[in-house]
């Protein structure tokens, strides 16, 4: 006969409200990048407009995502899983990472938006900030680039992590976040 033995990590889960969270920026995220890489296969015109439109107002709506999950997390009965090891803190670290990377990616693609002009869905219309100088737009869309790739980079660490946690070393720590029963 065998005793389960029940780790520190199968112990503790998120609440409903912050997977939830959790699992929608990373909906919006692979949305955002997808549509970064995908409107300049549009022609020049309307439809760009219109798919440029979309990424700026779920770029800001990610913004928005991005604040309410942290004022969630803030929240006295919202449990946070207690750090314990090395392990811990690095994976701590590297979620700070990724929302100081989304963060300056968001704002980078708002600065973006702004020097390069135009409207969005013809509801705001936006003057060329900088004067329509074609190196300053440039400079400003390869940041953003960057920092959308660097995004991705992390989300990828972090998944791999997370599968390594549930495949191989079978300890829970992907349970935590995983929607269904409690």
């Amino acid at each position: 006969m065998s005793a389960t033995v029940t780790s520190p990590a199968d112990s503790f889960r998120y609440d409903r409200i912050t997977i939830l969270l959790h699992w929608l920026t990373a909906i919006v995220v692979a949305a955002q990048w997808s549509i970064g890489q995908a409107v300049g296969l549009f022609p020049h015109g309307p439809e760009q407009d219109a798919v440029r439109s979309v990424h700026i107002v779920l770029g800001l709506g990610l913004l928005v995502l991005l604040v309410v999950r942290l004022f969630w997390s803030k929240l006295p009965w919202v449990r946070q899983p207690v750090r314990r090891g090395l392990g811990d803190f690095v994976a701590h670290g590297l979620q700070v990472l990724l929302v100081v990377l989304l963060v300056a990616t968001i704002l980078l693609g708002l600065l973006k938006a702004a020097v390069d002009g135009g409207s969005v869905f013809d509801w705001i219309s936006l003057p060329p900030l900088g004067g329509g100088s074609k190196d300053l737009r440039h400079f400003v869309g390869e940041l953003h680039e960057w920092g959308a790739n660097l995004i991705l980079a992390v989300v990828g660490v972090h998944a791999a992590a997370a599968l390594a946690h549930h495949y191989v070393l079978r300890d829970g720590i992907l349970r935590r976040m995983l929607p269904g029963r409690r």
